[in-house]
């Protein structure tokens, strides 16, 4: 796990979170998959936003939702939206400068599966 405050992962709206790169995250913070689908079942989030998940750890998991929603039929997540991945990522500013957040640990976001450049 990471040393940071905050792990950033890229995920689609009610994403099991059992896929990798996710598998590490989920594994070692089993109720954040689950309570994703849940929040997304209350709220339903549209791509673009976020989600902080804060467990009962130390570590937080910023949840960027850059997908449209999961089709569990589907092997793979949906293709993302370019302006999807922009207004997460104004979100993560603007969550970073309210509650001051130092250190964030983020992979490429959007980029391998996502399949964009």
């Amino acid at each position: 796990m990471s040393r940071a405050d905050v792990i950033a992962q890229g995920v689609s709206v009610n994403d099991p979170m059992n896929k990798w790169p996710r598998q590490k995250t989920a594994g070692e913070i089993p109720k954040c998959g689950d309570q994703f689908i849940e929040w997304c079942t209350d709220t339903n989030p549209e791509p673009g936003d976020i989600w902080l998940w804060r467990g009962n750890t130390k570590t937080k998991v910023l949840n960027l939702i850059i997908g449209e929603a999961v089709d569990p039929e589907l092997v793979c997540a949906s293709r993302l939206n370019k302006i999807a991945v922009q207004r997460a990522f104004r979100a993560v500013n603007k969550r970073v400068a309210k509650q001051r957040l130092s250190s964030i640990a983020m992979p490429k976001i959007g980029s391998g599966a996502g399949g964009i450049d």
